[in-house]
């Protein structure tokens, strides 16, 4: 049986600076995209995360759109939102956009009460009531752990720092609870004190005393 709460290893990768652009990177430096494959291609069936940093406009979704390419090639089910500035104040609108990689039978598949939660946020359902964050969090675990069950899943967010915090608290929630799944998570943020925030729930979700395997060091 699992445990409750991850160990697990993240990898932190500086996209190259204005002075060497990505575009570069991808056709003639191969470091980023190492990385990126070698977290694919990682079939340990534990948790793993990759954090892309750097300024903006230097090509960070790029790299992004690579990852969900070679994601597909390898048989994940991607669940990848793209939030943007103008929609912050919009609860849950990145957990939507997530969710939309997640069909109906996965949803009806869940106990009662979990469907009829995620059925509400959804928007599938008339809404008829209300619930509470922890009802949808849990809703939302259990669906993610419905589909890491049928194989491997990546969880991807570009430009992290627009993301919600409705959102980020439920991720965090679920994400800290997915040991024992072949679960990748790619995040991409703006370099900055004020961005890192949107991103830190993924450093509170590993235990700091392990190192990972060589690759993620």
């Amino acid at each position: 049986m699992p445990s409750s709460r991850l160990d697990w290893p993240i990898v932190a990768t500086d996209v190259p600076s204005r002075g060497d652009r990505l575009s570069r990177a991808i056709v003639g430096r191969t470091d980023e995209i190492h990385i990126v494959e070698r977290m694919l291609d990682d079939e340990t069936e534990q948790p793993r995360a990759l954090l892309i940093e750097g300024e903006a406009g230097i090509g960070k979704t790029t790299l992004f759109d690579g990852l969900l390419e070679r994601a597909r090639e390898r048989g994940f089910r991607s669940l990848s939102c793209r939030p943007t500035r103008s929609e912050m104040d919009l609860s849950y609108v990145g957990l939507l956009e997530l969710l939309d990689g997640i069909g109906g039978d996965v949803v009806a598949s869940l106990p009662p009460p979990q469907a009829r939660v995620l059925n509400l946020i959804l928007r599938r359902e008339e809404p008829e009531g209300s619930f509470d964050r922890l009802s949808l969090a849990v809703a939302v675990h259990a669906c993610m752990r419905a589909v890491t069950s049928t194989g491997p899943v990546l969880v991807a967010v570009d430009d992290v720092q627009w993301l919600d915090r409705p959102t980020v608290r439920t991720l965090a929630y679920s994400v800290r609870r997915l040991a024992g799944t072949r679960t990748r998570i790619a995040v991409v943020q703006r370099s900055g004190p004020l961005e890192a925030g949107r991103s830190s729930w993924i450093r509170r979700c590993r235990r700091p005393d392990r190192r990972g395997p060589p690759w993620a060091r």
